[in-house]
């Protein structure tokens, strides 16, 4: 689904254990309340979208990343502090695609931008 390219290696062996992270932290008891696994872009990172998706420039690292309309939603979505089970179903809502497809991607392209330092995980109670 998602049409991402990027200058250097991607690697997206992360996104089953960022999928598991998240799995594993929704299923984790807390006296304090869930911790919710959110994300930051990461200091240096510029982002501009377009109609026909995003481009994110690590300035310190001198990186580029380059997605399609998809991605430019998701990280709009991440921008605005929103959980990544929101981010799936409105992905999967606003493109009519079935959301366990959907869910994989979504996770993929956040592995692949945390992997590439473009975005930083934070966590925080609910």
């Amino acid at each position: 689904m998602l049409d991402t390219r990027s200058a250097g290696n991607r690697d997206l062996s992360d996104a089953k254990s960022l999928r598991d992270e998240v799995e594993s932290r929704l299923r984790e008891p807390s006296a304090q309340g869930p911790i919710v696994l959110k994300f930051r872009a990461a200091e240096n990172v510029k982002a501009v979208t377009s109609p026909e998706g995003l481009v994110l420039l690590h300035v310190r690292k001198g990186v580029f990343f380059r997605a399609n309309l998809v991605g430019a939603r998701i990280w709009a979505n991440l921008s605005d502090g929103c959980s990544i089970a929101r981010i799936v179903s409105g992905v999967a809502e606003e493109f009519d695609a079935p959301c366990d497809v959907v869910a994989k991607d979504v996770h993929e392209f956040i592995a692949s931008l945390v992997d590439q330092g473009f975005l930083e995980k934070q966590e925080s109670r609910s």
